[in-house]
């Protein structure tokens, strides 16, 4: 049995083993000093954390700076709540820094020593440091930036088989909208974190701050919570297909160094939404003429209407409140843009709108792919795929069934 306590005379935390038989007794042990004043600037001392108070995560973000560290604000657009303070950005090597300004400041010394806690609860390593006590833990942490904690100590079971640079910590307070990770995950991903045993990054990234707090100097950013109609609904029949396939695409498209699997790993996001399309369709056209006690025929060019693809993928579009054309965002422009380039390199005529170039993508891709695979047609479509994740982001931040309801209401 292994426990985590905090000494307030020496600022340190301990990491005892105790022994099965008699847990009084101490096995070994190891201390690892806290660096900053572990209270408020009132004196009130922090309290340790829990699973009902805060979440942790674990995450690597590229070429990640002390200067990255920040303030995480919680948006949620479905409540259409004010944007709050909800969790920092921790950057490892921030967890020992000497800078003033954030030793000064009392939220960053509580949500430090939440990630210091957090960090040596976990088992592989407290097992890790008993086993090495003349092992500092900053370089440990300093080795977990390049080297897997199984590559550290390969005689370990781990959990842990990833590598990280940073941590992230969430308040969940129960007086406050709780905050569901899989909702935010793509607006961190936005941001260039990536959560998983992977080094990818993403040059279409910008900066990591959206602003800076006046009063500390230190900078945020905003999470902006995907559709409920997408994640976590209350209502089960209301959850997108794409619930239950997202988690799997996050977990191994950032691994994936293939092109061609990691778009179609990303464009299955878009066949289930355009499945959903048909269903609710499908649905509806059923149910109503079930009511009518009508004939088939009168629907059987509406159904041909929305069996066709490059139909479905175009309201799927809408549902995102995707501009298709992309004038409503560079982002989208610049998507566009980038598939147009792959098209025209394998001699397609350039699309004029974003649902239609990734379509084109798509079917260049499976009818031709023997001639697909040179080495620049590898480089622009590595390109469109960063494009491509930003992309899925921002779909699923604006994702409304209320255009397939429009259709449906017509039928």
């Amino acid at each position: 049995m292994v426990d985590v306590i905090f000494s307030s005379e020496t600022s340190e935390f301990i990491i005892n083993k105790r022994s099965d038989d008699d847990k009084s007794k101490i096995i070994s042990s190891v201390s690892v000093k806290y660096p900053f004043r572990p209270s408020f600037d009132d004196g009130t001392e922090f309290s340790f954390p829990s699973d009902q108070t805060h979440y942790f995560y674990l995450t690597h973000r590229p070429a990640c700076k002390e200067i990255d560290t920040c303030i995480l604000r919680y948006h949620d657009t479905v409540r259409k709540t004010d944007a709050e303070n909800r969790g920092w950005f921790i950057p490892f090597n921030v967890l020992f820094t000497e800078d003033e300004s954030f030793a000064n400041n009392q939220y960053f010394r509580e949500y430090s020593f939440y990630a210091f806690f957090y960090l040596l609860s976990i088992p592989q390593i407290q097992e890790y440091l008993l086993d090495n006590d003349a092992l500092l833990f900053s370089e440990l942490l300093d080795m977990l930036s390049t080297h897997s904690l199984s590559e550290l100590s390969p005689d370990i079971n781990l959990d842990y088989s990833s590598w990280y640079n940073s941590i992230i910590v969430l308040d969940i307070l129960k007086d406050k909208p709780k905050i569901k990770f899989p909702e935010i995950q793509p607006a961190l991903i936005e941001k260039g974190f990536v959560f998983g045993k992977s080094a990818f990054s993403n040059s279409q990234v910008k900066a990591i701050k959206d602003g800076e707090n006046k009063k500390w100097g230190i900078n945020y950013i905003t999470l902006k919570s995907c559709s409920k109609q997408i994640f976590n609904s209350e209502k089960e029949e209301d959850v997108g297909f794409a619930h239950s396939y997202y988690s799997e695409v996050w977990e191994h498209v950032f691994v994936e160094d293939n092109p061609y699997i990691r778009f179609f790993d990303l464009y299955q996001i878009i066949e289930v939404l355009m499945d959903e399309v048909l269903v609710k369709i499908l649905e509806s056209m059923i149910r109503t003429i079930k009511q009518e006690n009508g004939g088939l025929r009168d629907y059987d060019t509406i159904l041909k209407n929305y069996v066709a693809e490059k139909k479905r993928i175009s309201i799927v579009f809408d549902c995102g409140k995707i501009n298709s054309n992309g004038d409503d965002n560079i982002d989208n422009k610049q998507f566009l843009e980038a598939c147009n380039e792959f098209l025209k390199a394998n001699g397609h005529k350039e699309a004029k709108d974003l649902a239609s170039a990734l379509y084109s993508v798509r079917n260049m891709i499976v009818h031709r792919f023997r001639i697909m695979m040179s080495d620049d047609n590898r480089t622009k479509l590595k390109n469109l795929n960063e494009h491509f994740i930003l992309f899925i982001t921002r779909l699923f931040r604006n994702y409304s069934l209320e255009p397939i309801q429009q259709i449906l209401d017509g039928v």
